[in-house]
């Protein structure tokens, strides 16, 4: 009597976080955690190109860091993050995550998070400490930002 067309599937229950931990789970029998590395380190750099790609199209070459941190905040969003940037005014930008849009995957293959703040250290061609991690018990996912961005 009823189907869900394609544009309702996302309105309903879907276990992608389970696909997600199922398949590294697959892939860490087939190859240890060095192919888990390798996984995150070639998924880094798919979205290290994507990001560098938007930062060129939308700021452009002479972009200063904190509207970089700023559009990188509005990308990680847009990945489900909960994120903002917020500039101390003082030659330091923080990258704030409220929420981990891969939460199960985070805790259980460190790597993860490991790709993502060397992700952002190449990104933004800058110094990137990770202060607070979700994976680890924290509220939220907190990186110090300072630096210049390459001319």
């Amino acid at each position: 009597l009823y189907d869900i067309t394609p544009a309702a599937q996302d309105l309903f229950p879907a276990n992608y976080d389970g696909l997600a931990t199922g398949l590294l789970a697959a892939v860490r029998t087939m190859g240890g955690e060095q192919l888990i590395d390798d996984l995150f380190a070639a998924r880094r750099r798919q979205l290290g190109e994507r990001m560098q790609q938007r930062l060129a199209d939308r700021l452009g070459p002479d972009a200063s860091l904190g509207d970089a941190v700023r559009e990188l905040a509005v990308f990680q969003d847009e990945q489900g993050y909960l994120c903002r940037a917020v500039d101390d005014g003082d030659g330091v930008a923080w990258l704030q995550q409220f929420n981990c849009a891969i939460h199960h995957v985070a805790r259980q293959t460190p790597a993860a998070c490991a790709a993502e703040l060397e992700l952002f250290r190449e990104v933004l061609g800058a110094s990137v400490v990770r202060e607070s991690h979700i994976a680890s018990g924290d509220r939220c996912c907190s990186y110090r930002i300072e630096g210049h961005r390459p001319d």
